[in-house]
């Protein structure tokens, strides 16, 4: 039942709305084609942005509305969308008519044209789904305490189950149609008595693994299959809270994928930690590129604020709890005109270093759907009026529950083309107040 408590709080910490049923993954992967091949940046400014929209289990969406500048489109059956010959720098919407979810980038520039992968958080549930399992069975002879299996394209599909009884089942959902090409890591290790991992001892890899949503794969490893692990290493982490704040919940993970900064927390199979000083150990005698994560959520006493952390672990270190932001206007429980301005506490100005993500949920009466906003922001206050226009209706009347996330030691244009995939993210929140934008 604790476990259980603390992953529900974990999905509330890092995807910041109470109200969804679920978080998933958008990843737009842009291009720009109409430019010259020697230049850096386009001496015209007109770039052709290309890309698929897709959630958390990589399934793709279809009849998503995206807009970049002026020009718009509806994602096909496959989520693909082009959008030809659009002035750059451009603002980003999209904008799900069914889950009633818009999403926003006030501003983005494309700054060159080898920033071809860009990532967004996309708060939207989805019903085109399948089950999918690939069952796993393997001598039990060849692990010692407990094993996960790992079914990964060492990117964004990341899919982990815990094995038991020489079977392990990894089970995921995709949409129809559609199918996924990758490998089956095994991992086999040694657990002491605080079931806690101490050594990984022996690993299987399996490549060119099919799929197709809906169906069983079963693979059977035999004693063959299965190698040493040569070297394993220790790191230690101590994790700081913030000033009178206390740690609810403290997590470590492995990840095998390259875009690694949002659908771990979903996809992958955890190791919580029950100290605030603790050895973390990490297969490096595989040969596989391994990420190893470590994260915590430290909460205000009393409050529903909170800290989440989860840093990619490269050595011995500290991992330290950001304060959540106060939010300074509006006012809780305020009335506002459509062309006021959203208000952090961060400065007021426009950073290199870290940007924001914006979260407004709607308060809707019993049994009418909502509408949720995510905007991503790169400086510290936002304009109300700049969300009229994406699809989703007049704000005036409608009632919104607010919070900011502020992701730390990046920035908004590196942070979203997965060019910071090492970098700490610290997000924080408060989701307490509420405003009205008068009618």
């Amino acid at each position: 039942m604790f476990e259980k408590v603390l992953k529900k709080e974990l999905f509330l910490v890092k995807f910041s709305t109470l109200f969804l049923l679920l978080v998933v993954l958008i990843i737009i992967v842009f291009q720009c084609s109409g430019c010259d091949n020697n230049s850096a940046v386009s001496t015209s400014n007109i770039v052709d942005v290309k890309g698929k929209i897709y959630g958390i289990n990589n399934s793709p969406y279809f009849g998503v509305k995206v807009t970049a500048g002026n020009k718009s489109r509806i994602t096909d059956i496959n989520g693909n969308f082009v959008l030809p010959e659009v002035e750059n720098p451009y603002k980003l919407a999209i904008f799900d008519s069914v889950g009633k979810t818009g999403i926003l980038v006030p501003q983005f520039e494309v700054s060159s044209f080898n920033l071809n992968n860009f990532s967004i958080g996309y708060l939207t549930g989805y019903s085109n789904l399948l089950p999918t399992t690939l069952h796993v069975t393997f001598p039990s002879n060849m692990v010692p305490s407990s094993a996960k299996a790992v079914f990964t394209d060492f990117k964004d599909k990341n899919f982990y189950g815990i094995a038991a009884s020489g079977g392990c089942d990894i089970v995921f959902n995709m949409t129809s149609g559609t199918q996924y090409t990758g490998s089956l890591i095994f991992l086999a290790y040694t657990l002491d008595l605080n079931g806690h991992i101490t050594s990984y001892d022996k690993f299987c890899r399996i490549d060119s693994i099919s799929i197709n949503a809906g169906n069983i794969v079963n693979v059977n490893l035999t004693q063959g299959d299965f190698k040493n692990n040569t070297r394993d290493t220790l790191y230690h982490v101590n994790f700081n809270p913030a000033q009178n704040q206390t740690v609810s919940m403290r997590y470590t993970y492995l990840s095998f994928g390259s875009h690694r900064t949002i659908n771990y927390l979903s996809n992958l199979v955890y190791e919580f930690v029950n100290s605030n000083s603790f050895d973390f150990v990490v297969p490096m005698g595989i040969g596989i590129p391994v990420y190893p994560v470590a994260g915590l959520i430290s909460n205000d006493a009393g409050s529903m604020t909170s800290s989440s952390i989860f840093s990619v672990v490269s050595g011995n270190m500290d991992i330290n709890a950001p304060r959540p932001p106060a939010l300074v206007s509006p006012a809780d429980n305020a009335t506002v005109g459509i062309n006021s301005e959203i208000v952090f506490d961060e400065g007021l100005i426009s950073t290199s270093t870290k940007y924001y993500k914006l979260y407004l949920t709607e308060l809707a009466p019993v049994n009418q759907s909502v509408t949720n906003y995510e905007i991503y922001l790169s400086k510290e206050r936002f304009t109300l009026s700049e969300l009229n226009n994406i699809g989703t209706g007049n704000l005036n009347g409608r009632t919104f529950f607010w919070s900011v996330e502020v992701y730390d030691n990046t920035n908004l244009q590196a942070d979203l083309t997965y060019n910071s995939q090492n970098n700490t993210k610290l997000m924080s929140r408060s989701s307490t107040r509420k405003f009205t934008v008068s009618p």
